[in-house]
């Protein structure tokens, strides 16, 4: 490779155009902020001659000029860093580019340029190429191909088409992490419902980092799946937008504060899973604990805080990131497993008990063990999520 070129990721109008829309944002945001210190300030004298129900409007309306700033602000801060936002290049060689041109070429895949881009620590190769009239190559055949030429394994970015098209396109192959994550779940329906209030999702956010995520909907029930369906839906389109977990899942509590509806206050889990540098991330609203399960001991990783949509700031524990190894298991579960032991110790010694490695046979046998424990009763909706890191040998 040819030495790496830095450069910013938009061209100087575009930066200059983004930083400036940032600063117009950031301004709308201190407009807000000031809106509500004055309604504070002025909150004390006004408030006496105020009846209970005008109180509370004026204070829900404080709180919702201080969650428009704070979204403003993310938006303004996002705008800024996409703008100032550093890639390398890196050029193949000659002899390289040619030789991958004439591979794609049997195949009937016509090559334009190619390059290789490094952006937050992870590599990328970008292809600009185009398809033959005869070809029905996929993005995902491109990669095994390129995997061939580098040797180094490469997969096809999720943003891709599936199909290599007729007119020139711009693909991203991404240089597979060390790591994989193997999931599995199992769940219970309250025995009163036909529908469990739970949601659960694996979500990848790129070829480096995986998603886990659970959510428990306020109540039993239809509602209260829709409730947690619609808190995972927001997640993913907020981390889709370039938010990093921890924002996502504040942003998504501020639409749950938007709607004021103290029955709607669903629970949020969510842990990232950095493949590459093997770490976890936890974020919790009203989520009970997780584990870390290796070999026969168990790291618990501690729960609370309150649900989202209770309050403006996060009343939560700090985030914190914890380490990984091989063969290390990230165990996420709703309130109703726990509410199946008399105490917290005995679900822990059913965790270490768990044989099995496949993660969805691990989470059919704890799942199993919190049923036996619980007489058979099923108080209330039970997840069980088991995530198990392996080492990648593709």
């Amino acid at each position: 490779m040819k030495t790496g070129t830095n450069t910013t990721l938009l061209p100087a109008y575009g930066r200059r155009r983004m930083l400036a829309l940032s600063e117009a944002y950031s301004e709308l945001a201190r407009s807000y902020r000031k809106m509500s210190e004055c309604a504070l300030g002025e909150r004390g004298s006004e408030e006496e001659c105020m009846n209970r129900r005008e109180r509370f409007y004026r204070s829900r309306s404080i709180n919702h000029h201080l969650l428009m700033a704070e979204n403003l602000q993310d938006m303004a801060e996002s705008m800024r860093l996409l703008a100032n936002e550093n890639i390398t290049y890196h050029t193949p060689s000659r002899k390289k580019t040619v030789m991958i041109k004439n591979g794609l070429k049997k195949h009937g895949i016509f090559l334009h340029d190619m390059y290789l881009m490094e952006r937050g620590g992870i590599l990328q190769l970008v292809l600009t190429m185009h398809a033959g009239r005869d070809a029905d190559f996929t993005t995902e055949d491109i990669a095994e191909v390129l995997s061939g030429f580098f040797h180094r394994s490469f997969i096809s970015a999720k943003e891709n088409l599936f199909f290599v098209s007729y007119e020139p396109e711009v693909y991203v192959f991404e240089m597979q992490p060390p790591y994989l994550l193997k999931t599995g779940i199992a769940t219970a329906v309250k025995e009163s419902e036909r529908i469990s209030g739970d949601n659960t999702f694996f979500y990848e956010i790129s070829g480096c980092e995986q998603l886990c995520a659970i959510s428990d909907g306020a109540g039993s029930g239809e509602e209260a799946y829709a409730d947690s369906e619609r808190v995972l839906e927001w997640l993913e389109k907020y981390v889709d937008s370039g938010f990093d977990i921890e924002r996502a899942a504040e942003l998504v509590n501020g639409y749950y504060i938007s709607l004021a509806k103290e029955q709607n206050m669903p629970t949020l889990d969510a842990c990232r899973v950095d493949l590459e540098s093997a770490t976890a991330v936890f974020v919790k609203y009203g989520a009970p604990a997780s584990y870390i399960r290796r070999g026969s001991s168990v790291e618990k990783v501690p729960g609370g805080g309150y649900p989202l949509g209770f309050c403006l700031q996060k009343e939560q524990a700090e985030t914190v990131e914890y380490d990984l190894f091989e063969s290390d298991s990230i165990v996420m579960i709703s309130d109703g497993v726990l509410e199946c032991f008399e105490k917290e110790e005995e679900f822990l010694s059913a965790l270490q008990g768990v044989s099995v490695r496949e993660p969805k046979e691990a989470a059919s046998h704890l799942m199993q063990c919190a049923l036996h424990a619980g007489k058979g009763r099923v108080r209330d909706d039970i997840t069980i999520l088991f995530a198990t890191l392996l080492p990648n040998l593709a």
